[in-house]
């Protein structure tokens, strides 16, 4: 039809009957990036909806923390942010990385997912999950599962500008 929506359900040889409009996504005022001796940092965001947002790197819901204004960052944080309009589905989530006083002068990287992907016991790549063997190569652990989740990566070179990927 016109534009791109999502279809909550699927209507195999039928018409899209309760296909829904996607959010746009949020506008990020304060880009991301490494940011030397401040102390705060006022992170400021746009929508054309109700932005909601997480600094746990959860994927932001509208139970989540609503933005009413800027968010003041005073260390090293993930902020995950979506849009919510009215009728629509919620826009894609966006991640923004903000290093605060790292004092280093390497190029970073940060990789932001679902935290129950890296650590949940039945579903985290890093936890030994309920097939773990106690023997070494700990056959059956999650670990040697060949599962993919999707992240956003982000570099910053020693300037602190890079580039970012989504999943």
């Amino acid at each position: 039809g016109n534009g791109f929506s999502l279809l909550r359900s699927p209507t195999p040889g039928s018409a899209n009957s309760d296909a829904a409009a996607v959010s746009a996504p949020v506008t990020v005022l304060t880009a991301p990036g490494v940011f030397e001796n401040t102390d705060t940092l006022e992170v400021t965001l746009s929508a054309s909806g109700d932005i909601y947002y997480t600094t746990n790197c959860t994927t932001p819901t509208r139970n989540s923390k609503r933005y009413t204004g800027p968010i003041t960052v005073t260390q090293t944080t993930v902020l995950r942010v979506v849009c919510y309009e009215p009728g629509k589905s919620p826009s894609e989530v966006t991640d923004l990385t903000y290093l605060l006083n790292e004092g280093d002068h390497l190029s970073a990287i940060s990789i932001v997912t679902e935290p129950g992907n890296l650590w949940n016991f039945a579903t985290g790549i890093y936890a030994d999950g309920p097939g773990y063997t106690e023997t070494f190569p700990h056959e059956g652990a999650n670990y040697w599962k060949d599962w993919e989740y999707g992240a956003t990566i982000t570099f910053f070179d020693q300037e602190g500008t890079g580039f970012d990927t989504v999943p």
